[in-house]
């Protein structure tokens, strides 16, 4: 079976597993998962499956669709990414063989609906009811007398952003699932990523990326020459992983290194509007930094990052503050890439964008020479590390003068911090660039009654002129009649 181009093919199967409430109960599909593409969960409570869509997009409303044709070809899974007028829209999603299931008709695109074993789950899911002989009339596969049971289904999650009355915008994911039946059914099937066999999760994973949710991730890092397998938890730009450095949440081991953190952690969405600062810290006093003891040392460089939040939060209000260890062994991923994103700015349009760099600033890398030097001073030769710092707010009075004195002053303030292992003490900062990003006021689609009115508006502005000048000319007439 072949995906169509430019599609999203995502392809499951579920084995049956016998298992105990007190045994691990998951499921590991036997055929690839797409990297971070998808959570499929067995709810017992409710004998469903759960299908989630990792590529949703913010929207309105949205709405599942899916193929009632005899065969595959009926229904493209070709992503659909489009803005018009709700008809044209309704007839580009409906093709030959797809229909809404378990919605209303959509006040825009009014898609032809089918009654099926599945209802839409908002924000971003699909329940199927684990009933496959309902399921079944829905079947694709070629030869529906498999001696496994399975079926093939293709299904397509719609987003809808209402531009006026009689316009939207539309974007759509589709699926392929191949499904077996479950032949003894356990208290909870997950069919998820390595991580989520190791029993690992990540905060509000049951979102989309583009919605505030998190990512599973694994991560092959060299533990003194030996490759080593981690699991990591990532968001996506413009939400920003708070703490920077949070390891994943232990299921059901709230008592495991790092699980308060985990609890705490989230995807920040960055305002629309903000002033970014990046800077620099050097820290003295550090020993060099074991594979063992670097996801300890992350956690206190997370609480560093807390207490600065909350030491500028009365002046500022509200800051995201993302710190990353330079060349760390453990957390290879740098703050740098956010303030990448930050600067992407200023080849949009629709913002502004002010930066103002430091042209004195030395710090940039730190295992050559301005490591050096600042080893030089540090009298018990203990070796030097650089935390990378970037911290987001929103624009104020206060934000847009003194936020970058203010992080600077905050170390010295501070003078050392607790790493767990050890203290590190701070050096004299650098602020590398300041950022301010203004979102330009967008104007309002103009809708039907709009452009009526302003037809009839401009109408009316021609016709009162040309009806004074008729009276007018008409009073001139009469009084030249009159003095004749």
């Amino acid at each position: 079976m072949r995906p169509a181009q430019s599609s999203l093919l995502v392809v499951l199967s579920v084995f049956a597993l016998y298992t105990t409430p007190a045994a691990s109960q998951f499921a590991v599909s036997t055929n690839p998962i797409p990297h971070a593409a998808l959570d499929l969960t067995y709810k017992a409570d409710r004998n469903q499956w759960l299908f989630v869509d990792k590529y949703a997009v913010p929207y309105e409303r949205m709405l599942v669709q899916l193929c009632v044709g005899r065969n595959a070809s009926a229904c493209s899974l070709a992503s659909v990414h489009a803005s018009g007028l709700c008809e044209s829209l309704g007839e580009q999603l409906a093709g030959p063989g797809w229909r809404a299931v378990d919605a209303p008709a959509d006040p825009c695109l009014g898609l032809a609906r089918v009654n099926a074993s599945m209802r839409s789950d908002p924000p971003n899911g699909l329940a199927l009811d684990n009933n496959f002989s309902a399921l079944r009339a829905f079947d694709l596969s070629q030869a529906n007398n498999q001696s496994d049971g399975s079926i093939v289904l293709r299904v397509r999650f719609v987003y809808v952003q209402s531009l006026g009355t009689s316009s939207a915008h539309v974007h759509s994911s589709g699926y392929e699932l191949v499904m077996r039946p479950l032949q003894d059914t356990p208290e909870s099937v997950v069919v998820q990523t390595e991580c989520s066999a190791r029993g690992l999760r990540a905060p509000h994973s049951h979102l989309a990326p583009a919605l505030g949710g998190s990512i599973l991730e694994v991560v092959v890092l060299n533990n003194s020459g030996t490759p080593t397998r981690v699991c990591m938890w990532q968001c996506a730009l413009p939400y920003l992983k708070m703490p920077w450095n949070a390891p994943p949440l232990v299921v059901n081991v709230s008592a495991s290194p790092g699980a308060s953190a985990a609890f705490t952690a989230s995807c920040a969405r960055a305002p629309a509007s903000f002033a970014a600062v990046a800077l620099t810290i050097p820290l003295l006093g550090v020993d060099l930094f074991s594979f063992d003891v670097a996801a300890e040392i992350l956690l206190g460089v997370d609480r560093l990052a807390e207490l600065m939040a909350a030491d500028l939060l009365a002046r500022f209000g509200p800051v995201r503050v993302l710190i990353s260890l330079r060349d760390s062994e453990y957390n290879t991923r740098r703050v740098q890439e956010v303030l990448d994103w930050i600067r992407s700015f200023q080849r949009l349009p629709e913002y502004n964008v002010v930066a103002t760099v430091n042209t004195a600033f030395d710090l940039k890398n730190a295992a050559t020479a301005n490591r050096r030097l600042l080893q030089a001073s540090n009298e018990s030769g203990a070796h030097t590390a650089m935390l990378d710092v970037v911290l987001v707010a929103g624009i104020n009075t206060q934000t847009l003068c003194c936020l970058a004195d203010s992080a600077l002053e905050f170390p010295q303030k501070l003078k050392s911090h607790d790493l767990g292992t050890q203290t590190a003490h701070f050096e004299q900062s650098q602020v590398e660039v300041t950022v301010v990003v203004k979102q330009k006021m967008r104007e309002q689609p103009i809708t039907q009654d709009q452009t009526s009115r302003r037809k009839n508006h401009d109408i009316s502005s021609i016709l009162v002129p040309i009806l004074i000048v008729v009276l007018l000319v008409g009073v001139f007439i009469c009084l030249q009649k009159k003095r004749s």
